[in-house]
Parts: C-alpha cells; sequence; structure tokens
C-alpha cells in the first residue's frame, strides 16, 4: 500500500514522503491515527506541496545556523576555575558551563552541539568545534582562567 506520511516517523519517513508499506500497517495504524494518507493524485500534490514548505524551512534553518557560526567565530568566552599550579583544573570545563557563559553574552547553545567527550582540563585558551544542525561547523574561543 502507498501512502503519504503526514508527519515524521522515526524509522519510517519524513512529513510529505510516499513509502510503501504492509496494508495492514497503513489501514489499520497509520490512516486511522492521522499520520498518513493514501497515495491518490489529488494528496499527491499536496504531498509535493509539503516537500516544498519543508525545503523553504530548511532553507532558512540552514540561513540562521550559518549566521549563527559566523556571528560565533568572532566570540570569545571567559570563565575561572580553581586550578593546580601547573594549569590542570580541579574540575573540567564541560559543555554545561560554556552554554551558562554563553547565556550572559545573550548566546544560545545546545548541549548537542558538543562532542560527547568534550572537557577542558587546563588553563589557557582553547577553540571548541561545534556541530551545529545540518551540518555546518562552528567555532567559539574559550579562555579558562585560574
Amino acid at each position: 500500500m502507498k501512502i503519504i506520511l503526514k508527519e515524521n516517523i522515526e524509522n519510517i519517513g519524513k512529513k510529505g514522503q510516499i513509502i510503501t508499506v504492509a496494508d495492514g500497517h497503513g489501514r489499520n495504524y497509520l490512516i486511522p491515527e492521522d499520520k498518513a494518507i493514501l497515495a491518490s493524485d489529488k494528496n499527491l500534490k499536496l504531498a509535493k506541496q509539503w516537500q516544498e514548505e519543508e525545503a523553504k524551512a530548511l532553507e532558512v534553518q540552514k540561513n540562521e545556523f550559518s549566521a549563527l557560526a559566523e556571528s560565533l567565530k568572532d566570540t570569545s568566552l571567559s570563565l575561572v576555575k580553581e586550578a593546580k599550579d601547573n594549569g590542570e583544573l580541579y574540575g573540567a570545563v564541560k559543555s554545561g558551563d560554556i552554554i551558562e557563559a554563553a547565556k550572559e553574552k545573550t548566546i544560545t547553545l545546545q548541549k548537542e552541539w558538543f562532542s560527547k567527550d568534550f572537557a577542558i582540563t587546563k588553563t589557557g585558551k582553547t577553540s571548541i568545534t561545534l556541530s551545529l544542525p545540518q551540518g555546518i561547523p562552528a567555532s567559539i574561543e574559550v579562555e579558562v582562567t585560574a
């Protein structure tokens, strides 16, 4: 059975996508739950409209994240942490610390943009690479002092 998804469904597809599913899954779950519609000629036009709207929204989002990446390039954050004489920090600087410091400069960062094993363990300047949505890289300068 060919259907058009009305919303993004994990492991199945995205809104507006035309997919083939088992008859029972489409008839007994997706269509009654208003998650999909049958792929008729009229509905195919509707799906194309949804895909165009989604493409426009993604383009707007990509432009916003590109602008954010550009503004982060010139941004420097400063953090003060306790450290040993050799410059090692007693507690590592984690993504949450940087997110809080960025909020003070009215910059919104999200934890998902940092690498999973991110931590700064020594004092000094560090350039951090962030992975913004849609594969847009960004970097921000962080200086940790004792």
